[in-house]
């Protein structure tokens, strides 16, 4: 059964969970939540991209916080935030804003084209990854 990490959720005992997320805090309180509840346990979180050291150490304090490090199992970068259209086709997925316009224009704030350019270095880091051209346990 899949379900929206916002999603009401009831406890299932005894039953692991794997969790295929993005990388941001609001995700990762949402599975601090989950854990502090006692929905499911063993807990394997899958994050869609790489996770950012300080979010990974903003994550770390908030499991000791709340005492539930004892019900993650695994955590793993899976690298798999692009879109595969065909064999030989991928797209990063991005909307209208950011794109070629937003990469171009004068009216792109720093903290928004930081953001473009990272989610797009990232999306191509993936595809690499996925395409076996960089080995995984090389990554930093």
């Amino acid at each position: 059964m899949d379900r929206h990490i916002s999603a009401v959720r009831h406890p299932i005992p005894d039953v692991p969970v794997i969790y295929f997320v993005e990388p941001n805090a609001k995700s990762l309180q949402n599975i601090t939540a989950d854990l502090q509840k006692g929905l499911y346990s063993p807990a394997y979180i899958n994050f869609l991209s790489s996770i950012p050291r300080p979010l990974l150490e903003d994550f770390a304090a908030q499991t000791a916080a709340a005492g539930t490090a004892e019900h993650i199992a695994q955590l793993f970068d899976q690298y798999l935030n692009f879109i595969v259209a065909e064999p030989d086709l991928f797209s990063l997925g991005m909307q209208k804003e950011h794109t070629y316009w937003a990469l171009n224009s004068a009216k792109t704030k720093d903290e928004e084209l930081d953001y473009v350019v990272d989610r797009i270095v990232s999306g191509l880091f993936s595809v690499i990854v996925t395409m076996g051209a960089v080995a995984r346990n090389t990554i930093p």
